[in-house]
């Protein structure tokens, strides 16, 4: 065996041969390390998660203020909608107070229903002999035959004084006079009755207006 330091560097020995098919040891990474990096990896959370919990936290009360807000809309627009229905319910339910128009016209039709005149009672005389009443024709004998509806009713015509008119504040020949009208002069036939016309003139500033008989007055 040749120990030269010749011999040493040319051909390697058997020791030097079995140390260089080893693998060498500081090459390979430390078995705690390699570990280490992925559990650092997976515990560590990501940027994205961590800060969407923020804005989550900071929307929550929004969405709480629009429900409420939500409901009070909601609420508020039943309330419209039930408000005219509202007294046909409490009176279908029994609760309203008022009594119904009907029961109060019931209650009051008795006092109000028109009294029926009494009838006329029958004069007697003393002596125990009925008599009949005595007409108004029989008492005023001057009263007009023709003027038996006073209250007639007639419409608005023009007509003209055939001659001189002498106005009567009653149709009935025995009237008061309360004024004249010339012949040829214009007047306005109020109402008639009977054979008798009420009639009315504009004499400068004042109206006179009186009966007069029918057959004195020319309609136009």
């Amino acid at each position: 065996m040749d120990d030269s330091p010749a011999g040493q560097g040319a051909f390697p020995g058997p020791r030097d041969a079995r140390a260089g098919s080893r693998p060498v040891a500081a090459s390979a990474p430390p078995a705690s390390a390699a570990g280490a990096a992925p559990a650092a990896q997976a515990a560590a959370p990501p940027a994205s998660a961590a800060g969407a919990a923020p804005a989550a936290q900071a929307a929550a009360p929004r969405a709480r203020r629009l429900d409420r807000l939500t409901g009070l809309l909601l609420l508020a627009a039943a309330a419209v909608a039930l408000f005219p229905a509202a007294p046909v319910l409490l009176r279908a339910l029994g609760l309203d107070g008022a009594p119904a128009p009907m029961q109060s016209a019931g209650r009051f039709a008795r006092l109000l229903a028109p009294r029926s005149p009494d009838p006329p009672r029958p004069r007697f005389d003393e002596r125990g002999d009925a008599e009949p009443l005595p007409s108004p024709r029989a008492e005023d004998p001057a009263l007009d035959e023709e003027a038996e509806a006073p209250g007639a009713a007639g419409r608005f015509q023009l007509g003209i004084a055939e001659r001189g008119i002498t106005l009567l504040d009653e149709p009935r020949a025995g009237g008061s006079r309360v004024g004249a009208i010339a012949a040829g002069e214009l007047v306005m036939i109020m109402r008639e009755a009977g054979g008798w016309a009420l009639v009315a003139q504009n004499d400068g500033d004042s109206i006179v207006m009186g009966w007069a008989r029918r057959s004195e007055i020319a309609i136009r």
